[in-house]
C-alpha cells in the first residue's frame, strides 16, 4: 500500500514538473524580453496597431447577433399566447431588446425562416435557446471589451508618444485639462512618469529580471550534475544561520519562479480558448486556471528544493524542512526518479529556453503558414490597416476609460426556471 501511495505521489509530482519546465523556459526568458520592448514606446504604438485588425474583426459579431436575434423571433412565433413556455420565450425578448439598447446594437436584418406551424417548442428547446443566447452575448461583450480597452491603451500610448517631442505643454493631452491645483500636480507626475521615469525603470526591472532569470536557469541545470553549486544552494547554505535572510532569500526565488511560470500560464492563448479577459473571462478559462495553479503549487516547491540541494536524503532537509519530512524521497520509483526529477526535467527547461530565446514557436508556425497565430508584428501592411481602423474610430465612437468601473447587472441572462 506505502509503494502504491509513493508511486501515486511521484506521479502526480511529475506531471507537475512537466508542466512547470515548460512554462518556466518561456517565463524566464519572455518576461524580461516583454518588459525590455515595452521601453520603446513606438515599438509597443506598432505592436497595438498590428494587434488591432484581429482584434476588430473578432468584434465584429453582428452577423451572428442577427442570426441569433432572427432565430429566436422565430421561435417566438411558433409559441402561441398562453402557452406555458410563452413567460420564458417573453424574458428572452426582453433580455436581447435590453442589450440591444444598452449596446447600440444594429437591429437585425429581418430573413424568412421555414415556417413549421405543427412543430412544438418544449422546455428542452427553450433550454438550447437560452444557453446560445448566454454563450453569444457574453462572447460579444468579451470581444467589444477587448476591443475597447485596446482602442483606449493606444489614443493613450499615442498622446504620450506626441507629449515626448511636445516640450512646451507638461501634461499628456488626453483628457481635458484639470480644473483642480490637485488634479493639473497629478497631471505633471503623470507626465514626469511616461515621459522621463518610465523607461529607465523599465530598463531597470528588465535587467533584475534577466539577471534573476539567469541565476534561475543555472541552477536549474546544473542540478544533475552537481547541485550544491548552483546559485541557489549556495545562498541557501551561507545563509543558514541568518533566518530572515534565508527567508528573504526563499521568498523572492519562489517567488520569481511562480511569477514566471503563472505569467506564463495566464499568456497561453489557444485560439482564445483559455485566454483571460477581466470581468468577461469564460468559465471554462476560470476553472482551467485555476485548476493549473492548484496542480502546479507543489510541483514548485519541490523544484525550488531540489535546486538548493534540500532533499532527503539530505541530513538538513530530514531535520528542518516539512515538505521532504511530509513527502519523504521522491526518488524511489524508477521510471520517475532521479533520472527523471533531474536529468529530463533540466535538458526539457534546456530545450524549452533556447526555443523561446531564438523564437523557434514563430519560426515553426511560418514554416507551417500559420503567421495568423503569430504576436510578432512583421507585416507593415497589417499595422497600417489597424492605424486606419482605430483613427477611424477614434472620430465615429467615443473612447472608453479603461479604469472605469464597469456595470456587470447585464452581463448574464438571468431565466425564470424551467
Amino acid at each position: 500500500y506505502q509503494r502504491r501511495v509513493h508511486g501515486g505521489v511521484a506521479a502526480s509530482n511529475a506531471f507537475g514538473l512537466l508542466l512547470t519546465m515548460l512554462l518556466l523556459g518561456y517565463g524566464l526568458v519572455e518576461l524580461p524580453r516583454r518588459i525590455l520592448r515595452h521601453c520603446n514606446l513606438a515599438r509597443l504604438l506598432l505592436f497595438y496597431e498590428y494587434k488591432a485588425t484581429a482584434l476588430y474583426w473578432d468584434a465584429d459579431k453582428v452577423p451572428d447577433w442577427s442570426d441569433l436575434v432572427n432565430e429566436v423571433n422565430h421561435i417566438n412565433t411558433l409559441i402561441p399566447n398562453g402557452s406555458p413556455q410563452r413567460p420564458h420565450i417573453d424574458e428572452i425578448l426582453r433580455f436581447i431588446e435590453l442589450f440591444r439598447h444598452s449596446r447600440t446594437m444594429p437591429a437585425p436584418v429581418p430573413c424568412h425562416l421555414p415556417a413549421h406551424k405543427d412543430l412544438e417548442v418544449d422546455e428542452k428547446a427553450l433550454v438550447e435557446l437560452n444557453r446560445k443566447v448566454k454563450t453569444t452575448i457574453q462572447e460579444i461583450q468579451r470581444t467589444q471589451h477587448m476591443w475597447d480597452q485596446h482602442r483606449a491603451r493606444y489614443y493613450f500610448l499615442e498622446a504620450v508618444v506626441k507629449a515626448t517631442t511636445n516640450t512646451g505643454v507638461r501634461r499628456i493631452e488626453y483628457r481635458p485639462p484639470a480644473l483642480t491645483p490637485v488634479g493639473r500636480q497629478l497631471e505633471a507626475l503623470q507626465w514626469l512618469y511616461w515621459t522621463k521615469l518610465r523607461k529607465w525603470l523599465f530598463v531597470m526591472a528588465g535587467s533584475v529580471c534577466a539577471v534573476l532569470s539567469a541565476g534561475v536557469f543555472w541552477s536549474e541545470v546544473i542540478v544533475p550534475i552537481a547541485p550544491h553549486i548552483s546559485l541557489v544552494a549556495l545562498l541557501t547554505a551561507r545563509l543558514r544561520s541568518s533566518p530572515w535572510l534565508l527567508q528573504t532569500v526563499v521568498f523572492c526565488t519562489v517567488g520569481y519562479i511562480a511569477f514566471c511560470a503563472i505569467w506564463a500560464l495566464f499568456q497561453l492563448n489557444i485560439a482564445g480558448t483559455f485566454r483571460l479577459v477581466p470581468h468577461h473571462s469564460h468559465p471554462m478559462s476560470l476553472c482551467f486556471t485555476a485548476t493549473m495553479l492548484c496542480r502546479l503549487m507543489l510541483p514548485m516547491c519541490f523544484n525550488f528544493l531540489m535546486i538548493a540541494d534540500l532533499l532527503v536524503p539530505r541530513p538538513f532537509a530530514e531535520a528542518h524542512v516539512s515538505f521532504s519530512r511530509a513527502l519523504g524521497n521522491m526518488d524511489t520509483v524508477s521510471l520517475l526518479g532521479q533520472w527523471y526529477n533531474k536529468w529530463f526535467m533540466a535538458t526539457l527547461l534546456t530545450v524549452m529556453t533556447v526555443c523561446t530565446l531564438c523564437n523557434m514557436y514563430s519560426r515553426l508556425l511560418r514554416l507551417c503558414s500559420l503567421d495568423s497565430f503569430c504576436n510578432s508584428p512583421n507585416t507593415i501592411e497589417t499595422a497600417e490597416e489597424g492605424r486606419q481602423l482605430l483613427r477611424q474610430h477614434r472620430t465615429h465612437q467615443p473612447c472608453p476609460d479603461p479604469n472605469y468601473p464597469l456595470n456587470h447587472s447585464q452581463d448574464m441572462l438571468i431565466m425564470p426556471p424551467l
